[in-house]
């Protein structure tokens, strides 16, 4: 049994994503670094999921399967995060890709800027049958701690130092659909946060999607943190938060 520590966990929360989950899995085994962990958690999936895991796992020995109860992503990344032996955690969701060189380019950052606690990429958009459509809008707003407050670039790839989690706390389980951005803003209040401006991220849009099925809820939730974001900065006395709700319609052809 291999008890030396890996530079990278890699971390992957999956609920019925078995049409996507393999291609995820790949993007990570093909990795230019292959000094990581890759620790993937089954949230109760009713389909072939976790079978899946499992097959991957028999195959390469730095894949670690667990499984659980439907305790939703934040929870459930939380529990990976706990179990992570990595110096930096990586996130990927389980119907994304990452590019080959996210590890390796994202850690080279971290080591040259011994002071950053999360790195994040840019990423492209693709189809929901991997087609690239394209580099990501998030991807061409300036990073500021301020600007964070209106606006989520910190999207994907996301890798953090290890320690980034004993100073900044864990995912707040209650958060459904924006618990990442709830993260995203108390650790850019504690430590600094380093754009690398290289897509390493795919970042695959369906139907299925948080920020498709639960858009509404992901926009209340988004502006619930981030008026705990004002208040935790001492800015609640001189700003309030205005949200503006737009809408767009599409006809789309029936399965």
């Amino acid at each position: 049994m291999n008890t030396e520590k890996p530079l990278v966990s890699v971390l992957t929360t999956a609920y019925n994503t078995e049409k996507y989950i393999g291609a995820a899995i790949e993007s990570v085994l093909a990795q230019t670094m292959t000094d990581f962990e890759f620790a993937l958690r089954d949230d109760g999936s009713t389909d072939s999921t976790l079978e899946i895991l499992k097959d991957y796992a028999k195959k390469d020995a730095r894949i670690k399967i667990f499984s659980g109860s439907n305790t939703g992503m934040a929870a459930g990344t939380n529990e990976l995060i706990k179990k992570a032996r990595g110096t930096f955690i990586g996130l990927l969701d389980s119907d994304d890709l990452l590019a080959p060189t996210a590890l390796e380019e994202t850690v080279k950052v971290f080591q040259a800027i011994p002071s950053a606690g999360m790195v994040y990429t840019d990423h492209y958009d693709m189809a929901e049958d991997g087609t690239v459509r394209g580099l990501g809008f998030r991807c061409r707003i300036p990073y500021s701690k301020e600007r964070l407050l209106i606006d989520m670039m910190t999207f994907h790839f996301r890798m953090f130092r290890r320690s980034t989690f004993d100073i900044v706390g864990l995912l707040d389980p209650s958060l459904e659909a924006a618990p990442d951005y709830d993260l995203c803003l108390r650790v850019s209040e504690q430590c600094q946060i380093v754009h690398l401006p290289r897509p390493l991220y795919l970042y695959r849009v369906h139907d299925k999607s948080i920020s498709t099925s639960q858009r509404l809820d992901q926009i209340n939730e988004s502006k619930l943190v981030v008026e705990q974001a004002l208040k935790r900065r001492g800015l609640d006395r001189e700003y309030e938060l205005f949200v503006q709700l737009s809408s767009k319609f599409t006809l789309v052809k029936k399965a």
